[in-house]
């Protein structure tokens, strides 16, 4: 999944809520979760390199490591 394809799918969450957040808000956590992953999947993998697949294997570490405040390495 790309970065615009996570964030469409932020926003459009985002606007199915109650109380949607400030657009920039949402903007500032796709691209804080899409740099996680990265940071994830070179790990996992090679800082030189990293497919799309080990990206999107590597959203959801990301994710409930964002939520719960870690850093990533």
């Amino acid at each position: 999944m790309c970065s615009t394809g996570l964030l469409g799918g932020l926003l459009a969450q985002n606007m199915t809520q109650g109380q949607p957040r400030p657009i920039l808000d949402v903007v500032q956590m796709a691209v804080a979760w899409h740099s996680m992953a990265g940071i994830y999947a070179a790990e996992a993998r090679t800082e030189l390199g990293v497919d799309a697949q080990t990206l999107s294997q590597s959203l959801l570490p990301a994710l409930k490591a964002f939520l719960t405040g870690q850093r990533a390495s």
